[in-house]
């Protein structure tokens, strides 16, 4: 009962964390549609895109590695592991900046994305990596408190920025906001790490082919999540035109809300669930069994809820301008229920360490994916975007789903 106790304890504070962190972006859309064009929307959603793409070849699996190693490594090698699989995050970042550069032509001629911004890319997911890996941290510690603290700031800092430097700069101004609030955090990021003794000059070949196995299978599951997505971002600013991509992700960002609370629960139901399965019983068993189902039943009621209020939200929320964007939140809130119940049944995959078999599921339906983007929205624009979301998200889930059950 008290592991029950300190799992809600933990989940309420998350949740918290993860509510208010979406709370102050989510003010962001008044005056993001208020002063900024479709258009100009549409282009911060397409570098966005962009970076969701690219974090995965920067962060490489390596969190995953890291808190596996957390329990695994004795704790005076932790820090050595750390070290080594960080290295590789730096390199690999700083390998993509030619890359970047070289692509940056195609970027600005197909997506409207300057070079500049899609050099400044690897940057800012070396930033978000060394943040992901502070905040692992935190929660395998079940530091729900620091984490909360940590992202809260993060997140403030990076409204403020944005709102002070969209005035002077327009759609520009949101991007320097994320661009130096990640720098910042960068630094901060390394310093907790320093404090806490856990870098070291050690490095370890071993432990660098040690994440590197455990990550690099996760990659096609790491690039199938953006491909599911956000790669629709890219169809429509094809098919459709900048402008309805812009209108589109205000619709998207309103339609996934639900996706924050599962995200909050999935964190502090994974330590409730691994500690389970390591002492597993029959009747310990047929209890998550039980919880996954009331869980995944959840998720579904709170799409229902929120297709409720979503009017109310657009009404007091969100420019006229972009009210069109309301025709798409009913379908991508059931699609993002779809996502929350991937976790509920990805977590024993993960604990049984079946990434493969994970990646190739993934894999394969980010190409159906594509396959549906390229044929539902060059007919039905944003719309078929919208529809080819929901419908991956499911087939998603009921892959994984079954997988979960032979593992």
């Amino acid at each position: 009962m008290s592991g029950m106790i300190k799992f809600v304890k933990n989940f309420s504070l998350y949740a918290l964390t993860n509510i208010v962190n979406a709370a102050i972006p989510f003010l962001l859309l008044p005056f993001l549609t208020a002063r900024l064009s479709k258009e100009g929307y549409g282009i911060l959603t397409n570098v966005d895109v962009f970076t969701r793409f690219t974090l995965p070849f920067v962060l490489l699996g390596i969190n995953g590695a890291i808190n596996t190693a957390f329990f695994r490594e004795k704790k005076e090698h932790f820090s050595s592991y750390l070290s080594s699989a960080l290295l590789i995050s730096f390199i690999s970042a700083l390998l993509l900046l030619p890359v970047c550069w070289g692509i940056s032509p195609w970027l600005s001629g197909s997506f409207q994305i300057p070079p500049r911004w899609a050099l400044a890319v690897p940057l800012i997911c070396l930033g978000q990596t060394f943040v992901q890996i502070v905040l692992g941290l935190y929660m395998i510690k079940k530091e729900p408190l620091r984490y909360g603290a940590m992202q809260v700031s993060l997140t403030l800092m990076n409204f403020l920025l944005s709102i002070f430097l969209v005035y002077r700069y327009n759609w520009e101004g949101r991007l320097y906001g994320i661009f130096i609030t990640y720098l910042f955090f960068l630094a901060m990021a390394v310093f907790v790490l320093l404090r806490n003794h856990y870098l070291t000059r050690f490095i370890k070949k071993t432990y660098i082919k040690d994440a590197l196995l455990f990550g690099i299978p996760l990659i096609p599951h790491m690039i199938s999540g953006p491909v599911i997505q956000f790669s629709d971002r890219f169809f429509i600013t094809h098919y459709a035109g900048l402008a309805e991509a812009g209108l589109y992700n205000v619709g998207y960002q309103i339609g996934v809300a639900l996706g924050l609370i599962t995200f909050a629960f999935n964190q502090s139901y994974v330590p409730y669930l691994y500690e389970n399965l390591s002492s597993l019983t029959e009747r310990k068993k047929q209890t998550l069994v039980l919880q996954s189902y009331l869980i995944m039943g959840g998720f579904l009621l709170g799409a229902f809820a929120l297709q409720l209020v979503a009017p109310l939200l657009f009404k007091w929320f969100i420019h006229p301008r972009f009210h069109e964007a309301l025709r798409y939140v009913n379908i991508v809130a059931i699609g993002s229920a779809f996502g929350g119940m991937y976790y509920v049944v990805a977590n024993y995959i993960f604990y049984e360490k079946k990434t493969k078999m994970l990646a190739l599921i993934t894999f394969c339906n980010a190409l159906l994916s594509i396959t549906l983007n390229s044929l539902l929205t060059r007919k039905y624009g944003a719309l078929g975007a919208a529809w080819t979301y929901t419908i991956t998200s499911f087939f998603v889930f009921i892959s994984v789903w079954i997988l979960s059950m032979k593992v």
